[in-house]
């Protein structure tokens, strides 16, 4: 069977909208049946699998380093859709992790 492969920020994860992801309250309360997040709709309309790898505050870098991990896995008629985020997430090494400077200032204080 094809895969649908979808790759983003919380657009793509289904922020608000997944029983499974921060800020459910919308999911929670209010999700009526049909409701689904976009890259279901799109798997349903195509019949195939879906695995989203959207991340919530997820930068840019960390969307094409999703795609490199799961590159070796694409199959021939396969579909990738790839939904970037804004310009100004990035991803800064520090102290052997990865940091995301938009996401941190954004959503916590403990930026370094």
């Amino acid at each position: 069977m094809n895969i649908l492969w979808t790759f983003g920020d919380s657009f793509t994860f289904g922020h608000g909208c997944r029983p499974d992801g921060p800020d459910n309250e919308y999911c929670l309360n209010y999700k009526k049946e049909g409701d689904d997040i976009w890259p279901n709709h799109l798997g349903k309309m195509l019949n195939v699998e879906v695995k989203n790898y959207g991340s919530c505050g997820a930068s840019n870098d960390f969307i094409i380093d999703s795609i490199i991990d799961n590159w070796d896995s694409f199959k021939e008629n396969d579909y990738v859709i790839i939904s970037f985020a804004f310009y100004s997430r990035f991803d800064i090494p520090y102290d052997g992790e990865l940091l995301s400077p938009y996401f941190y200032k954004n959503y916590s204080n403990d930026f370094p």
